[in-house]
């Protein structure tokens, strides 16, 4: 399947899709299978010498839209192969079957669908937030799908829900890999970076588990890229004002990631200043916690310089 213009594939799945034997019990589920196993997504390039009419990113796209057009108007629905579908993204724990990236573009393809199931969008969603793949390997396939911008761009929502998931999990692992893959999605759809950073700073003040999770990655984040953070910082300094939704752990994390940006991008010196006045407010406060955190951001702010 790797051996031919890339451009015939989705005509060639379309192909695949009609023939399907309707009379057969999980022939659909069978299909992805095989799919999984023979089409690497990672591996396909431009086979044409001349003009390409579609990018790999439009090929991809076209491929899963033409698989979840099949579960929206084909001869199986969800609601009637759910379980089948649902066996080949979530596979018996003995099974030899481990995630690859067709899996994970096939699995934001179906959450994506407005009548996907609930039993299906859970098991997807669960697939990830209790993968028992290594972190750094989901990670390097999710690094991998967001490859494919426009696909990812159309489906947003579905990859930061996944992410969301991932963070609410009791599983230590998952929430690294929730707040690794919203620091991910930030850097590579740069049109959807308010969105991104957005829904990730809601989880600054949710569980302190959580909080910690995702103010590591914005600190990570702002380390290896301050430029692209830098029109985002007016949205971190809010959580300013809800300081005392979080830890104190949690809140020497903020401090500490506001401050490195603001070494980093002399722009920000506004608020930074802002910030710098309210120090004495949070030392003076007759609030048992406040006065803490005013330490905190002293102490942090002589440690940036």
């Amino acid at each position: 399947m790797m051996n031919f213009d890339v451009e015939l594939l989705p005509p060639f799945i379309d192909l695949l899709l009609k023939r399907l034997d309707s009379t057969k019990k999980n022939a659909f589920a069978e299909l992805l299978s095989h799919l999984s196993s023979s089409l690497q997504v990672d591996k396909l390039r431009p086979t044409r010498r001349g003009k390409i009419r579609h990018s790999l990113d439009d090929v991809v796209g076209e491929v899963f839209e033409k698989l979840t057009q099949f579960v929206v108007l084909g001869g199986e629905t969800l609601e009637g192969d759910g379980a089948s579908q649902e066996s080949f993204i979530t596979p018996p724990s003995d099974s030899p079957h481990s995630l690859g990236l067709f899996e994970v573009l096939l699995s934001i393809a179906l959450l994506s669908l407005e009548t996907c199931p609930l039993n299906v969008s859970n098991a997807i969603k669960q697939r990830f937030a209790q993968t028992q793949e290594n972190v750094d390997i989901l990670y390097q396939l999710f690094s991998e799908a967001l490859k494919f911008k426009i696909y990812c761009e159309r489906n947003m929502n579905t990859i930061i829900s996944v992410a969301q998931q991932c963070l609410w999990s009791p599983k230590p692992d998952a929430r690294k890999f929730g707040a690794k893959l919203f620091k991910e999605l930030f850097v590579a759809i740069p049109k959807r970076r308010e969105m991104t950073m957005r829904a990730m700073l809601t989880h600054a003040v949710q569980s302190d588990m959580e909080s910690e999770a995702v103010l590591i990655e914005l600190t990570t984040l702002i380390d290896e890229s301050p430029e692209a953070v830098e029109p985002f910082i007016g949205l971190i300094s809010e959580y300013f004002f809800v300081l005392e939704r979080m830890s104190v752990d949690n809140v020497k994390r903020l401090f500490r990631a506001v401050f490195r940006l603001y070494a980093a991008r002399p722009s920000t010196m506004s608020h930074k200043d802002n910030l710098i006045t309210m120090i004495p407010l949070l030392l003076r406060s007759a609030d048992n916690v406040q006065p803490i955190f005013g330490i905190l951001a002293v102490l942090l702010r002589m440690e940036t310089g």
